[in-house]
């Protein structure tokens, strides 16, 4: 997940249509997954569910697109 923080105003921004991929090899979800990873080697070795989603976070030095279009 990706949320922007626009330090000018503080207001918080989350990108709902914005993930991060993962791109570990074991994650049975990553691009980065082997297309012959699978059955019991794959249930053993990699994860079978989604992880709990990272947040990301950039700090933006402008005012947030809310405040700007509040000041024209």
């Amino acid at each position: 997940r990706i949320c922007y923080i626009y330090t000018k105003c503080g207001h918080a921004v989350p990108m709902v249509r914005h993930s991060v991929e993962c791109d570990n090899r074991n994650c049975k979800f990553s691009r980065a997954h082997p297309s012959d990873c699978n059955g019991s080697k794959c249930k053993q070795t990699c994860w079978q569910y989604r992880q709990y989603p990272q947040q990301y976070s950039p700090h933006i030095a402008a005012y947030c697109p809310s405040c700007l279009s509040s000041s024209t």
